[in-house]
């Protein structure tokens, strides 16, 4: 069906959004990549995983390789890390790799903030959007609320996953983990601007809008000590071992207490913002890629 329709078109290039794409294209093609799984084999992770699910990964890894580097002419990464990464997989010139950054919707652009940080008297509100996949390690937050409860100060964390989920997954911790079920991209930026921060404990990214969403609801960021993350926050972010709950309930305890280091943090994310594109800018870049590439 794809042969047909171009065919019909005769397209001077295509841009898959995201690959690798099964169907190989005739003309040149500019193929999007964003699965960190392939590129970050050295994070514990992977040791957790069974056999079975390591060979079929290995398996998947093998193929889609091939995929890549038969099915596409140039590449389409969001960050810098996966294109040095990616560069190194399919062994081929980071030149052939493009960086085009993700950002924050339009719907956090327009939206007005009317809160600020809490009292200490209140608690303080963490907030994780993000499915129940394993490697977004959801469930560390259980343990880190097993650290924190015995605080004089309360904590709070708000999460996003589907009903059963949570029934099944955090019973027992109703009280200190709060979920509102899937949501829309629409109804995020009310969720930040409720909470004090924005926690993502995840084991592996290509990249995260939450990241930006965070910096521009002027909310600090704790989130993993992994090269993927460090490369969209910088020094914009606390970091945390993830799979260690003693140091990520220090983390909180540390942004929590100290107000100059909260500013801090979120001063930092709003100049973070800058190295991030626009829609305006994505549109633009993938646009001057298909002109590019088709001069070639």
């Amino acid at each position: 069906e794809l042969d047909k329709i171009e065919s019909t078109v005769k397209p001077d290039c295509v841009f898959s959004i995201f690959g690798p794409t099964y169907w190989n294209p005739r003309t040149k093609h500019i193929v999007g990549f964003a699965q960190g799984y392939y590129l970050y084999g050295e994070l514990p992770y992977f040791n957790s995983l069974g056999f079975y699910k390591k060979l079929k990964l290995l398996l998947l890894k093998n193929y889609h390789t091939f995929l890549l580097r038969h099915h596409s002419n140039e590449f389409v990464v969001e960050t810098s890390d996966v294109q040095t990464r990616l560069s190194k997989l399919l062994d081929i010139d980071k030149e052939k790799i493009h960086v085009v950054t993700n950002t924050s919707s339009s719907y956090f652009k327009n939206f007005k903030s009317t809160t600020s940080i809490s009292s200490e008297i209140n608690p303080f509100r963490l907030l994780t959007i993000a499915s129940p996949y394993p490697h977004k390690n959801l469930l560390i937050l259980k343990d880190v609320v097993d650290i924190l409860k015995n605080e004089a100060r309360s904590y709070e964390f708000t999460i996003t996953v589907p009903d059963e989920f949570f029934f099944k997954e955090f019973s027992g911790y109703e009280k200190f983990i709060k979920n509102v079920g899937v949501i829309s991209n629409s109804e995020c930026p009310k969720l930040y601007d409720k909470c004090d921060a924005m926690i993502l404990p995840t084991l592996v990214e290509c990249f995260s809008a939450s990241y930006p969403e965070a910096m521009i609801m002027k909310k600090p960021i704790l989130t993993s000590n992994y090269s993927f993350s460090q490369s969209i926050c910088g020094d914009a972010a606390i970091y945390f071992d993830p799979l260690n709950a003693n140091d990520i309930a220090e983390k909180i305890l540390s942004l929590s207490s100290d107000r100059e280091l909260y500013g801090d943090k979120v001063k930092l994310g709003i100049e973070r913002l800058n190295h991030f594109d626009t829609p305006y800018s994505r549109c633009k870049k993938y646009i001057d890629l298909c002109n590019d590439i088709v001069r070639i």
